[in-house]
């Protein structure tokens, strides 16, 4: 390997710079993961609170009066199962999800995080083919075609990284089953990511670029690819610099996963205060 060592930089601060590099990707890593956990458990207590306690209480019927699009239509069985299949179990996975990642509980509970992430594979697999029903067969959805292609591209995905997942943790390639898995989460978290993007956008713009009548326009054209083409760009940049970079490539990758991750913590914010915590004490 060529040495890099600047003329006139001991060798012991390079390994320092090393280890600062190494140190600032973990620390934006748990950063991301700090995030995401905490958003992602207010978006399950919503979907619970608000989604469930009024299927419990009258069925999908009871999705008539929220602002899910086409949340009940009577007479379609099918429907009505996939909207519920949909919701219910979006707000399981989701809650699960950041559990997946977070090394020291799955080294604490080992069996836990096999079966829990089986239930999230299976599971995913259910939420995917149930929103693409929705997006292309059921009357009274929201956006257009522009805007159903890209969020059906992140259902297509996740039946390909789902078995990508299962199928390297199956064959003991842990190492890769970790990239995929992430990717997976990526795909899965795709519902909750374009929620962030779409309500910092109106906090910070006011909604430039969203028709608020059609719910279409150049913003959400780009929130409908952007909701999980950006996640996975930026993962397999956390990937190339865990793997190849050098110390300077690391605390890139770093200070840009640190910048998208408080632009998260905005969209968390706006989309809690706007419409989570108002839902949920309704």
């Amino acid at each position: 390997m060529t040495d890099m060592t600047a003329p006139g930089l001991a060798p012991g601060s390079k390994n320092t710079r090393k280890r600062a590099a190494k140190r600032s990707l973990d620390m934006a890593a748990k950063y991301w993961w700090l995030v995401t956990a905490v958003g992602q458990w207010f978006f399950t207590a919503y979907i619970a609170v608000f989604f469930g306690s009024r299927f419990f209480a009258g069925g999908v019927a009871a999705f008539e009066n929220t602002h899910l699009p086409s949340g009940y239509v009577e007479g379609d069985v099918v429907g009505n199962l996939a909207v519920a299949t949909h919701v219910l179990l979006a707000a399981i996975i989701i809650g699960g999800g950041p559990l997946q990642l977070w090394s020291q509980f799955r080294a604490k509970f080992p069996t836990f995080h096999r079966w829990n992430g089986r239930f999230y594979m299976l599971a995913s697999l259910l939420v995917s083919a149930a929103g693409l029903y929705m997006t292309w067969f059921r009357e009274g959805g929201i956006g257009d075609t522009i805007q159903h292609i890209g969020t059906s591209s992140a259902g297509v995905l996740i039946f390909i990284f789902a078995w990508k997942a299962y199928f390297t943790a199956r064959n003991r390639d842990f190492k890769a089953h970790r990239k995929w898995a992430l990717r997976l989460f990526m795909m899965v978290s795709a519902v909750w990511f374009v929620r962030l993007m779409i309500f910092g956008w109106i906090f910070a713009t006011g909604g430039i670029g969203i028709d608020f009548k059609t719910f279409s326009g150049p913003f959400l054209y780009f929130t409908s690819y952007g909701q999980w083409l950006l996640p996975l760009l930026l993962l397999e940049a956390y990937f190339w610099a865990q793997e190849r970079a050098q110390e300077t490539g690391k605390f890139v990758v770093s200070g840009t996963l640190f910048l998208a991750t408080s632009a998260m913590a905005f969209g968390v914010f706006a989309v809690t205060a706007a419409n989570w915590i108002p839902k949920i004490m309704q």
